[in-house]
C-alpha cells in the first residue's frame, strides 16, 4: 500500500480576533526591561573582557 502525504498549510498561527490586542505567534511580546538591561550588561561585560585582553598583549 503506498503511502501518501497530505497537504498541510504550513501557517499554523492563530488568526488575531478583530479589536483583540492579544499577541499570537506572529507578534512576539517584547522583553521586559530587565531582561534587557540584562543582556546590555552582558555585552558591556564582553567587551571589557576583550579590552583587557588587548591591553595585556
Amino acid at each position: 500500500m503506498p503511502i501518501v502525504f497530505e497537504e498541510v498549510s504550513a501557517d499554523i498561527r492563530p488568526e488575531r480576533p478583530e479589536g483583540s490586542d492579544a499577541p499570537t505567534r506572529a507578534e512576539p511580546t517584547p522583553p521586559s526591561p530587565l531582561l534587557q538591561a540584562h543582556a546590555q550588561a552582558q555585552q558591556w561585560e564582553h567587551i571589557d573582557e576583550r579590552r583587557q585582553r588587548l591591553a595585556d598583549d
